[in-house]
C-alpha cells in the first residue's frame, strides 16, 4: 500500500523538502489514536454483509513505512541520481521497464521481478515511514506546513497561496477545492531508503 504522488512532489520527497502531504477525509474514515497500541491510526470503516457488523481496515499508521507510487498507473516509484546530480524516476510498469532495458534483455531477466532488475541497475525503490497524522481544515494551513509541502519559501507569493493552487489543480475536479475548506488528513512523512 502506498501514497499517490506526482513527479515534482516524488523529487521533493527525495530531495527532503517535502515532509508533510495532504488527503482530503472521506466519510467512511476515522482517526483511532493509538491503534492497538501501535501508533495513530486512520481506518476504513465498512459493514459486513453477512453480519451487517462495522469492520475497520488499516489505511494508514504512524510508525508504519510505505511505498510512494508514482501516478494512478505507473507503479511502485525508483529513483537514481545521474552523472549531473539530477534526480531521474522510474517504476515498475511493463512499458517503462521494457523501454529502459529493452525487450531482448528483460526477456532474459524473467525469472526475476522488475524490482529486482531495477535495483540492480542502481535504482532504489522510494518508501517513506508516517510520523505524524492529524486531522483539520484545509484553509488551516500555515506557512510553516505549505513549506513542509514542498511549496518554495523563496517565491514572492504566500507558500500558502501557492500550496491551495497546487491543492486545486488536484482536487477541485472532485468537489474538494480550496473554496470549499475540506477537512483533510494531515500527514507527516519522511523518506526511507
Amino acid at each position: 500500500m502506498g501514497f499517490i504522488f506526482t513527479e515534482d512532489n516524488i523529487k521533493s520527497i527525495i530531495r527532503g523538502d517535502k515532509t508533510q502531504t495532504r488527503r482530503p477525509e472521506k466519510p467512511n474514515e476515522l482517526f483511532i489514536p493509538n491503534y492497538r497500541g501501535e501508533g495513530d491510526a486512520v481506518v476504513t470503516c465498512y459493514a459486513d454483509d453477512a453480519r451487517g457488523d462495522i469492520k475497520y481496515r488499516l489505511k494508514w499508521q504512524v510508525g508504519r513505512d510505505y511505498k510512494v507510487i508514482a501516478g494512478r498507473t505507473l507503479g511502485s516509484a525508483y529513483y537514481r541520481m545521474n552523472d549531473d546530480g539530477k534526480i531521474e524516476l522510474a517504476h515498475t510498469t511493463w512499458m517503462y521497464v521494457t523501454s529502459v532495458l529493452g525487450y531482448a534483455r528483460l526477456e532474459s531477466t524473467l525469472n526475476t521481478t522488475w524490482q529486482t532488475v531495477l535495483e540492480n541497475m542502481g535504482w532504489q525503490p522510494l518508501s517513506y515511514r508516517i510520523t505524524s497524522l492529524r486531522s483539520e481544515p484545509l484553509q488551516d494551513i500555515s506557512k510553516q506546513d505549505a513549506i513542509a509541502e514542498g511549496v518554495s519559501p523563496a517565491s514572492s507569493r504566500s507558500p500558502v497561496l501557492n500550496f491551495i493552487d497546487t491543492w486545486n489543480m488536484l482536487h477541485k475536479k472532485t468537489g474538494n477545492g480550496g473554496d470549499t475548506n475540506p477537512s483533510v488528513w494531515v500527514i507527516g512523512i519522511e523518506r526511507i531508503g
